[in-house]
């Protein structure tokens, strides 16, 4: 059985942001094994971690005659320790994770080819959380398929 466009999509990202390994141009590394999840409801083991959510799928039928677009919206959530009880020290904590992954998947725009484009909206959402202990921020990209 071929696996869809959108499961390779999600795959994809999640290879992607498992070679986040903390070396080079990276502050974080994602490159375990439980670190990087695809779907909902999930409580990270341990820190830095991320989940891939698919939140939407669009079709579109264009101007020509059979031409059809589709367009999916994913999320990818991250988590990092809070280091210090100061909320800007978090907060920039959690803008080293994003850049971090703005970085992984804009090396890969199109996404082992199964991307026209990546555009990244709402990117710059970030949540303290000092009472877990934890640092939340989310991207939200959207995918035009081939």
């Amino acid at each position: 059985m071929a696996s869809s466009k959108i499961r390779a999509i999600l795959t994809r990202l999640k290879t992607v942001l498992q070679g986040i390994n903390g070396a080079g141009i990276y502050t974080y590394n994602l490159s375990g094994s439980d670190q990087v999840v695809i779907g909902e409801g999930w409580t990270p083991p341990r820190y830095p971690a991320a989940a891939v959510y698919l939140l939407s799928v669009r079709g579109q039928h264009g101007a020509q005659l059979g031409r059809y677009t589709r367009t999916a919206t994913i999320q990818i959530q991250a988590w990092t320790s809070a280091t210090s009880s100061d909320p800007g020290e978090r907060a920039m904590s959690a803008a080293d994770l994003l850049d971090d992954i703005m970085a992984a998947v804009e090396a890969d725009r199109k996404l082992d080819n199964n991307v026209k484009d990546l555009i990244f909206i709402d990117s710059g959402t970030l949540r303290s959380e000092e009472h877990t202990s934890e640092l939340q921020s989310h991207h939200d990209l959207v995918c035009r398929l081939l």
